[in-house]
């Protein structure tokens, strides 16, 4: 019998990592702990109404997107086993622009809080908006990642003075999503809508429109490029797409870490990376020797 043994002389696998409990995190019942080939990102992304997204690119508009938090509550575990990325650099969205994948690790677990009794009502305060918290794995020896883990410690990016963030990667159906118009009430083509607008938005003072039936004025603010955004507001009043609608569902197929998202709310919690290193360099060559022995 023979043994194949692989010696990865040039990676971290030859180190083992000393780690403390308390770098472990916990989520959804499951407990992380970072060793010598893996870290940990904890991270909080796709906050709800009254969150949108509101950053964009210099020169760009932002997509003024929303989501309902039953949207999210009906789509959240759809994140688990996703692809976690550097930018969105992944060859599959853009292959002229991306040559090659960025992947830097994978969604391991995601919480999202249970739908309270009587159902999810929106609120007009940010600050209290339910997110999805998630951590991804990161894979110590993929290109990249030994520099996240060091200007994360650092408290920037190699980009900027910013910090890294996140930002979520999901599609759904336009015709499943609908506008939320600021004011909408004293609009006459909006009339009708008032009395189907849930009571929890009409109390805020916004009316809800589902896309299949918006007015041609209305259904013209949507972006007319691939991505789910508005490209200005309805008649001068404050404008939000809601996508997904008011309990339907959206796909998420990954994260990218950025320097700066779309989402202001979003943020990485922490990275666990692990504690000191110790060098077991020699323990590995002395087992090798020994299966070589013992299978000759």
């Amino acid at each position: 019998m023979k043994t194949l043994l692989r010696n990865q002389s040039r990676g971290t696998l030859r180190k083992l990592s000393v780690c403390s409990a308390a770098n472990a995190i916990h989520i959804d019942g499951q407990v992380f702990v970072p060793d010598a080939a893996t870290a940990y990102i904890e991270f909080y992304m796709a906050h709800t109404f009254p969150v949108y997204l509101d950053q964009a690119a210099p020169g760009e508009r932002p997509d003024f997107s929303t989501l309902h938090p039953q949207v999210v509550a009906n789509s959240y575990r759809s994140l688990v086993g996703k692809v976690f990325n550097l930018a969105h650099l992944m060859k599959a969205y853009d292959e002229k622009a991306n040559p090659r994948d960025r992947i830097l690790g994978t969604v391991m677990a995601v919480e999202f809080p249970e739908t309270p009794a009587g159902g999810w009502r929106v609120q007009g305060d940010p600050c209290l908006a339910p997110g999805i918290r998630a951590v991804a794995a990161l894979h110590k020896n993929a290109e990249g990642v030994a520099v996240v883990l060091d200007t994360w410690a650092k408290g920037c990016t190699p980009f900027t003075e910013t910090v890294w963030t996140v930002s979520m990667e999901n599609e759904s159906y336009i015709d499943s999503g609908g506008f939320l118009v600021s004011g909408g009430g004293d609009c006459a083509e909006l009339a009708d809508f008032v009395e189907t607008t849930p009571e929890d938005f009409r109390s805020l003072g916004w009316v809800y429109v589902p896309v299949p039936l918006a007015p041609k004025a209305l259904a013209a603010c949507l972006r007319d490029d691939e991505y789910i955004g508005l490209r200005g507001d309805y008649r001068g009043r404050p404008t939000l797409f809601l996508n997904g609608g008011l309990d339907g569902k959206i796909f998420f197929y990954g994260v990218g870490l950025v320097p700066q998202g779309k989402e202001s709310a979003a943020r990485v919690g922490r990275i666990v990376a692990g504690g000191g290193m110790v060098d077991l360099s020699g323990a590995f060559d002395a087992i090798a020797e020994f299966a070589r022995r013992i299978s000759a």
